[in-house]
């Protein structure tokens, strides 16, 4: 199974992602605006620090004490 699961590349990744989101949204209840909202913010959050591929600065807008990991 393992093997199999490595052998996924970007598209099979990425026609993936919307059957795993509408299962979070599926999963919240009655909740779905407040589920949405918290995987929009979460989103958001998991955009800034250092880019993986060209090792810029994301969405720090200067701040360099956004890159220690921990915002608060």
């Amino acid at each position: 199974m393992a093997g199999f699961a490595l052998q996924f590349g970007p598209p099979e990744i990425l026609r993936g992602l919307p059957a795993d989101l509408l299962a979070f949204v599926g999963m919240s209840g009655g909740q779905r605006r407040k589920t949405i909202a918290s995987m929009m913010i979460g989103f958001a959050l998991a955009a800034v620090g250092l880019d993986s591929v060209t090792g810029t600065l994301r969405l720090t807008f200067g701040f360099t004490s956004l890159l220690k990991g921990s915002i608060f």
